[in-house]
């Protein structure tokens, strides 16, 4: 079953530093009923629910909306992360590829010279 009244009367009850039973007792219930309406056990009638909503300052609309927002905020911050993540990737393997490319090119392209004689008569020889 879905439980997104009690996860919102629980989220609200803890925001403002109540107890269950501090709630129920506002509310002209048991402690027991709180505790049932937050696990998704019971969920309360509509009028009980708008007395809900009004103890504690806030309507389950706005709840789920600010819900959704948090969750597309962080939804975002993944993509983001992804797409940063993904450019970096691109560009190590751009890099790694250039570099290999570079090195089959000039290996054999590579000479050596050996260089023997005095300071004025020098010889070079072929590149080994």
């Amino acid at each position: 079953m879905d439980n997104k009244i009690g996860k919102y009367i629980k989220d609200q009850r803890e925001e403002r530093n109540l107890t269950q039973t501090e709630l129920a007792d506002k509310l002209y219930v048991s402690r027991q009923t709180i505790s049932k309406w937050e696990n998704g056990i019971n969920k309360p009638d509509r009028v009980t629910f708008k007395k809900v909503e009004n103890v504690l300052g806030s309507s389950f609309e706005d709840y789920k909306k600010k819900k959704r927002k948090e969750i597309s905020d962080i939804s975002k911050k993944k993509k983001k992360s992804l797409a940063l993540g993904l450019f970096f990737m691109s560009c190590l393997v751009i890099l790694t590829v250039y570099f290999a490319y570079y090195f089959i090119n000039t290996y054999d392209k590579t000479q050596i010279y050996i260089v023997t004689g005095e300071s004025e008569r020098s010889v070079v020889t072929s590149g080994l």
